[in-house]
């Protein structure tokens, strides 16, 4: 990690919060453990319907989300979550082991901001987290700065 990544998380005020989403405990542990070294609050969801009432109270900065053989309800809690005013600005970056167009757009149609396919690779990970997160704060900075003009 660069100096100046390293300097920036620090100076942060509040660490984002990332919800993560996965099934599988090792995953969600491991995810759990590298998010926070970089820094970032976690929440943990096992499923869709936990991961949408999680969202609901905590209003996640991001959620990460894993959609895999089975667990074709992610795509219905994306979508209601984007029916919540207050989870509007949230970014959905879906995680799946499927590489084809079909799930992407179907991820992406359903309120999702981006989409990776695993194996991840963490150095990409990093990256695409810092830049959602970084263009949600500038858009809701552009937003309370608007209301007062």
């Amino acid at each position: 990690m660069s100096r100046s990544l390293q300097t920036s998380r620090r100076t942060s005020v509040i660490p984002s919060l990332i919800l993560v989403v996965e099934a599988d405990a090792d995953t969600r542990m491991m995810l759990k453990y590298l998010l926070e070294i970089w820094n970032y609050q976690v929440i943990e969801a096992k499923t869709g319907d936990e991961a949408f009432q999680m969202a609901i109270h905590y209003r996640p900065d991001l959620i990460l989300m894993s959609i895999n053989a089975g667990e074709t309800d992610r795509l219905a809690t994306s979508r209601r979550m984007r029916e919540v005013s207050t989870l509007e600005r949230a970014i959905i970056i879906f995680v799946s082991t499927y590489s084809d167009e079909k799930t992407r757009a179907s991820a992406l149609a359903s309120g999702g901001n981006d989409y990776m396919v695993k194996p991840i690779d963490f150095g990409v990970l990093e990256k695409t987290l810092e830049n959602h997160l970084r263009l949600n704060a500038k858009s809701k900075e552009a937003a309370t700065v608007s209301k007062f003009l």
